[in-house]
């Protein structure tokens, strides 16, 4: 006889996995998982308040007191801002070139049409036929 729990979010009956049932609070329905996690950290911050570093106040404090730090530091230090940008250039590119928008039709992720033709597929698919031929030869591979 599998054991039964009782959802501490929802209250409703569940069984558990069988090699972890005792650790098992809440059932698997995504809302219970979300609250339990939320109640877990809210649990861990009151326990231990000083992880979290420095709060936003003081952060704010400190802007406050150092006005034009970081224009100060990006004047003494180009070629890490030059680095910089370079880097977030190309995380741009990375992301746009992931992502195809076909004529008026729900945004395609081109690695999964790639996959999708790599394989051969026999019957077409959603994705397939809301991929017109020229936007598949015109995306980059």
């Amino acid at each position: 006889m599998k054991r039964r729990k009782t959802c501490r979010v929802c209250g409703e009956l569940f069984s558990p996995y069988r090699r972890s049932h005792r650790r098992k609070k809440v059932c698997s329905k995504a809302s219970c998982r979300k609250a339990r996690a939320l109640e877990l950290w809210r649990r861990w911050r009151e326990k231990n308040p000083l992880s979290l570093g420095v709060s936003a106040e003081k952060r704010a404090a400190w802007r406050r007191k150092n006005p034009g730090y970081w224009r100060e530091w990006r004047n003494k230090n180009p070629a890490a801002v030059e680095r910089n940008r370079e880097e977030q250039r190309r995380r741009n590119r990375e992301k746009r070139s992931l992502i195809a928008k076909p004529m008026g039709v729900e945004w395609i992720h081109l690695e999964k049409m790639r996959r999708i033709e790599s394989l051969g597929v026999i019957a077409k698919t959603k994705e397939m036929d809301a991929c017109p031929q020229k936007v598949r030869e015109c995306a980059p591979s």
